[in-house]
């Protein structure tokens, strides 16, 4: 949720082996503090690691040049898993 840590989640994702990480950005959300916590967790978060934001308020945080994605639509869904399918096949997944 919302009062997650970023160093949890990086925790999280670092035990688990995970190859991405959405998060949901409500409309009404406070966008400096989601903005901090989402650069936050950028950092912490392996290079290779993706980062995918949705929901109403994901764009308005205007962080997708931060090596964040921003994901809007289904097809959005569709072309960031595919993306980290590519990423795996240089992994040898």
């Amino acid at each position: 949720g919302g009062s997650s840590p970023p160093s949890e989640i990086a925790q999280a994702v670092r035990a688990l082996g995970a190859d991405a990480v959405g998060l949901t950005v409500t409309p009404t959300c406070d966008q400096k503090n989601a903005r901090t916590l989402v650069r936050a967790l950028r950092k912490q978060l392996p290079e290779d690691i993706s980062l995918w934001l949705g929901g109403q308020g994901a764009a308005a945080l205007r962080v997708a040049r931060e090596n964040v994605r921003i994901v809007d639509s289904w097809e959005g869904i569709d072309a960031a898993v595919d993306a980290c399918k590519g990423k795996d096949k240089g992994r040898g997944r």
